[in-house]
This record gives C-alpha cells, structure tokens and sequence, in this order.
C-alpha cells in the first residue's frame, strides 16, 4: 500500500511540474510582451487596420491608414529591456519603405488570465501625432486621404509607418511632404504653404499678355488705361505703332482675402515707332523709344473655376 502511495503521489508531482512549466513556457513564448509587439506589427504592415488598432489598445480604428508599400516588413524584435517599474521596452527592426528602421515600444503588464497567465498592454500606445497647417483651405490630403483642415492639426495615426501631406486645388497648392514616423508619442508637425499652380501661372500670364497686347493695338501716344505711354514735342506725321519688346516678370502674393492674391508684373518694356514732324522746320524724321513699364492687379475668384484678373 505504500508503495501505491509513493508512486501516485511521485506521479501527481511530476504532473503538477509538467503543468507549472507549461505555464512557464506559455507565459514566456505566447504571453510574453515581444509577442504583443510581433502581433502588432504583423496585423499593422498587412494592412489589417483593425486588428492591429485592438492590439494596440484604441477604441477606434485610425482616420488614415497608408498604401502598403509605406507600413513595416521584415518584422524582427531586436531588444528587450525590463524597467524598475515593472515595465518592458521591447524593440522592434523591420523594413520602411525601403530603409531599415527600429522602433520602441512600452507595454506594462494587465491583470493575469485566471490568475496564471501573463496579460501585456502598451503603457505608451503605438501612434503618434500629425499636425499639419494650412491657411485658406478646407481640407489637407494625408497619405492619399482628404481631412477637415481642423482635424488635420491633431491627427492621430499608427506608427511606425510613411506618411505624406499636401494641401491644394487647381489654382493653389503646397509643397508634399513625406516622412517615416516610427517612434510612439511623437508629434509630426508640417506647416503647409500655399503657392500657385502652374495652371494658375498660366491663366495669369496669359491674361497679362492679352491685356497688354490689347494696349499695344492703340495707336497713339499715351493709350488709355494701359501701363505705357510718351509724350513728345513734335507732331505725328503717321500714326505711332506699340510692341511690347520684353514682358513683365509675374509674381503673385497672398492676401487677407483666401479667395484673392496679389499680381505684380514687373520690368516690362515698350517700344513705340513713328515718324515724326518738326513744329520749327517742318523736317521728317524717324522716332523709336523704348519705355519701362509695370503693372499691379489682384486675381480674384480663386474658390472657383475661373478665376479672374483685375488691373488696377
């Protein structure tokens, strides 16, 4: 009977230490933190949004989710690191857009599963913040998505991943900026300034020439409404004849007004012909005179599809 009992008890030992190392193992390899960070990455650079927003503890799915080609491969966990705190730094290595990149994450452990198994939370969640600025538009474009100008100056997103903003219209744009963000907590801030389009350019230019050749069509000395004219002592003996021999050079510049911008064309030159008769001899002779000439205006209707050119 003894004997019975030392083999039962010896028994129930060995399946009670099978059963803690099992715990052991599980709380090591499938509970340990560096999985969370393994699962994360890997739901996150597959595009499974979703998953990977639970996994990092958000209650809701990001606004903007990047093309695939901007989110992380070739997952690897690199280091980890225990705090006096009880936390863990866990850092990761993978392949952004083409570069190797690494990134740290925070996780704190959560209350354990039936008491035994280990539960890990990121104390520091893995997103990061972009704020993008812009003046006189509704909308900014980030990674391919169009966001309310306002939600656009605190916008939160997944790292590590590529992101990219722009702001614009057919007559107005920014520059577009691209940057990795691959560190959580981290704020992105891109101030978004608006120039004109080479269409915009265009439908000024062309509107300037047209204003001036209109000018230049006038034949005489001084034509009304336009930016250059002469005076001279003698009489007409043919009618003068303009050209316009350099144009201006166009800037444009922003004003209070979102919907107007400032023209200035610059360093432009006339050149009038005609012959000319003394008022003493009565003599012919023939005149050529270049004239300097520049122009202010404002475009006006820039929220529209045709916006205008106004001279002042």
């Amino acid at each position: 009977m003894k004997r019975v009992v030392v083999i039962v008890t010896a028994g129930l030992a060995g399946v009670i230490a099978l059963w803690i190392g099992g715990v052991v193992w599980l709380n090591a390899t499938v509970y340990a933190p560096q999985t969370l960070v393994e699962d994360y990455l890997e739901a996150w650079g597959s595009g499974d949004v979703a998953t990977a927003s639970a996994l990092a503890g958000q209650e809701s799915t990001p606004l903007i989710s990047p093309a695939p080609d901007d989110l992380p491969s070739g997952i690897a966990i690199t280091g980890i690191q225990p705090t006096d705190d009880g936390r863990v730094l866990v850092q990761a290595s993978y392949t952004l857009a083409g570069d190797d990149e690494s990134s740290v994450f925070t996780l704190e452990p959560l209350p354990r599963t039936w008491g035994l198994f280990n539960r890990w939370g990121f104390s520091l969640p893995p997103t990061a913040t972009i704020s993008a600025t812009v003046d006189r538009f509704d909308t900014v474009t980030v990674s391919g998505m169009d966001v309310d100008a306002s939600a656009a100056q605190q916008l939160s997103v997944l790292v590590p991943a590529r992101y990219s903003t722009r702001a614009g219209s057919q007559w107005l744009e920014s520059r577009s900026f691209s940057t990795t963000i691959s560190e959580p907590g981290s704020t992105w801030s891109v101030p978004l300034d608006l120039r004109p389009t080479d269409a915009l350019i265009a439908e000024v230019s062309a509107a300037v020439d047209e204003y001036l050749a209109e000018c230049a069509m006038r034949q005489v000395l001084q034509p009304a409404s336009c930016p250059f004219g002469v005076r001279v002592v003698d009489r007409l003996a043919t009618l003068p004849t303009w050209s316009i021999s350099q144009p201006p050079a166009l800037s444009l510049e922003p004003t209070s007004d979102p919907t107007a911008w400032d023209m200035a064309a610059l360093g432009g030159e006339a050149t009038i012909e005609a012959t000319l008769q003394s008022i003493f001899d009565g003599s012919l002779r023939g005149y050529e005179e270049r004239v300097s000439f520049g122009l202010t205006g404002s475009i006006v209707g820039l929220d529209t599809d045709s916006p205008a050119l106004r001279i002042d």
